[in-house]
């Protein structure tokens, strides 16, 4: 009697074991949207091959193959004409370093696999275009759609969000879905790519979004 509980309590933890493997997430990560990148899929941060070239302030012209090269580059060598594009690919090397080094996977997410307009609306307002630090101060504990004067928002697909507001023009890409925390939950890594409306002025941004529990709120606990 003693044997046969010992081999149905080895076949409960087995099967428990497995059942909680299954339902580990699994990771992401939005490759598409990695302009320049011509290695296709990594499983290293080295390995990633890019073919992106920008001009310098001397009039010469630097061809970037790979992160690393990215990461050492001085932005102020970059033209100013092209220094958005490269610190959106400075961002996309930082995305791809985060999923590559720091990440692991999730045993569960409170994030649906499909954003909805609801969801967006949810985000914190620091998730928005911050300009300084008075604007930051004014955006905390909102979220996006009680902080902005008007709000449009349109899902373009599963990782891309296009969002009007009163001032500009945002587009946010999930560049990452993992847990970069190691708290075991799924976290979302989020490129935002703004330009002010009826301005010159626009900008690139990359941070992290949590969400710990079906009812709490979305916070924003890193940002590059």
């Amino acid at each position: 009697m003693r044997q046969v509980l010992i081999w149905l309590m080895l076949t409960f933890t087995i099967i428990g074991c497995a059942t909680n493997f299954n339902k580990m997430v699994e990771p992401e990560f939005n490759w598409k949207e990695f302009t320049g990148l011509v290695s296709g899929k990594v499983d290293r941060y080295e390995d990633a091959v890019l073919d992106y070239g920008l001009d310098t302030m001397e009039n010469g012209a630097l061809h970037f193959r790979n992160c690393p090269q990215v990461e050492q580059t001085n932005e102020e060598t970059i033209v100013e004409s092209q220094y958005y594009f490269f610190k959106l690919l400075l961002r996309n090397c930082k995305a791809l370093k985060l999923y590559c080094q720091e990440g692991q996977r999730a045993r569960t997410s409170y994030f649906q696999k499909a954003l909805t307009k609801d969801d967006i609306r949810q985000w914190p307002a620091v998730a928005g275009p911050v300009m300084n630090d008075e604007d930051m101060s004014r955006r905390q504990g909102k979220t996006l759609a009680a902080y902005e004067t008007a709000f449009d928002v349109s899902i373009q697909g599963q990782n891309a969000i296009k969002l009007t507001t009163g001032t500009d023009h945002i587009m946010y890409y999930i560049m990452a879905r993992y847990d970069f925390n190691q708290d075991g939950i799924e976290d979302l890594l989020v490129r935002m790519s703004w330009h002010v409306r009826d301005a010159f002025g626009k900008g690139t941004d990359l941070f992290i979004l949590e969400k710990t529990s079906p009812t709490s709120p979305i916070t924003l606990t890193w940002r590059f």
